[in-house]
């Protein structure tokens, strides 16, 4: 309680005149508790958006994973640098646009799925170049053995090459 005195009063209204803090008391206590309401509904929000934006994000880059892969380089080569380099584009998006409240979640669960999804290309790209290497090899042989048929005289030349070839492979 906090007094205060007026010193215009009049001779009649003698002594110091209170008020009661009780209702500014009251109303702190409850816009605390409005702002800690407030705090865990955008808190709901984050979490209710990352959920989504997260489960979206799987299925978006799952589809176009696979479609990547069936569009990859005979050879493989660049797939994954270009899997990894779309993939933190995507998330530097994602992550710009997303509510405060829902960046941690998205960012936490993005680590590990971009991790997992660029490994997946890594080993797709190292699939596809021993794909590719053994089809050119395969390839090779059979140029080797149409040169013989055309030429029957450079047979022992061919068989010798082809020997050298495969005993100094380096594997894929």
């Amino acid at each position: 309680m906090v007094e205060i005195v007026n010193p215009r009063a009049s001779a009649r209204a003698a002594g110091p005149i209170s008020y009661s803090t009780a209702g500014a008391d009251a109303l702190a206590q409850g816009a605390d508790a409005l702002g800690r309401a407030f705090a865990i509904r955008e808190q709901q929000q984050g979490d209710a958006y990352a959920a989504k934006t997260i489960a979206q994000a799987k299925l978006d880059w799952t589809q176009r994973q696979a479609d990547m892969r069936n569009n990859m380089a005979e050879s493989g080569d660049g797939y994954s640098a270009g899997m990894a380099k779309d993939w933190e584009a995507y998330q530097a998006d994602v992550l710009k646009n997303a509510p405060a409240g829902a960046r941690n979640k998205i960012q936490e669960a993005f680590n590990g799925f971009g991790a997992d999804l660029v490994g997946r290309a890594t080993e797709d790209e190292h699939a596809q170049r021993a794909v590719w290497a053994t089809d050119q090899y395969a390839q090779s042989e059979q140029l080797a053995i149409n040169r013989v048929l055309i030429e029957p005289a450079q047979f022992e030349a061919v068989v010798l090459r082809q020997l050298r070839t495969v005993l100094t492979r380096v594997p894929v």
